[in-house]
């Protein structure tokens, strides 16, 4: 029997929201869904997710304003809605965190810890340690790929590539406009065949 295997796949559609992307660029309609007594995001500090410790694992989400209380924010963008609400990722300024731990210019990999002053009950890790843990579902592993995905994005392309302007976030966070030359910016897709 044929069994659609791209469903239990994370990055393939199986994180159950729907992505409006039909309303996406409905200013007013993303303004209410921001104010939803449910709507939840995800937050990062750079491309770090930042984390809430629970009995039973980490916790990634945040309902909007109490993420924007951890530190200034830049980019709200719109992952899309379930049942339960709509569901968000917002990247805090680089401010929000700070480093702990002397530097090693020997090591390969940047061992110091980031933390969050203040706040003992938030942590920083990073996705691949996250992987490694296995300490999340694969919903929520594959919601925070993705936005760190396009936070990330938004990150590194804040300027137009045809006259290089200054761009603004446009369709709740899924293209970039050029109000200098009206250029139309979009995220990367990059097929992967492992």
């Amino acid at each position: 029997m044929y069994r659609d295997l791209s469903a239990s796949i994370p990055f393939a559609g199986n994180d159950g929201l729907d992505r409006m992307s039909e309303k996406r660029d409905d200013a007013e309609f993303m303004a209410r869904l921001t104010t939803d007594a449910r709507a939840k995001t995800l937050a990062f500090v750079g491309d770090v997710p930042v984390l809430r410790a629970r009995a039973d694992g980490a916790d990634p989400w945040f309902g909007v304003a109490e993420a924007a209380a951890i530190g200034p924010a830049h980019e709200l963008v719109f992952l899309g809605a379930r049942e339960d609400g709509p569901r968000f990722a917002q990247l805090l300024d680089d401010s929000t965190a700070r480093v702990e731990g002397e530097h090693d210019p020997n090591a390969m990999i940047d061992r110091r810890k980031r933390v969050i002053p203040g706040r003992d009950d938030l942590s920083l890790t990073d996705l691949r340690s996250l992987a490694v843990a296995d300490g999340l579902t694969r919903e929520n592993f594959a919601l925070l790929a993705e936005a760190k995905s396009l936070l990330y994005w938004h990150a590194r392309h804040r300027f137009c590539s045809n006259c290089g302007a200054p761009t603004n976030m446009a369709a709740a966070g899924w293209r970039r406009e050029c109000p200098s030359c009206k250029g139309l910016h979009f995220p990367r897709t990059d097929p992967v065949v492992i």
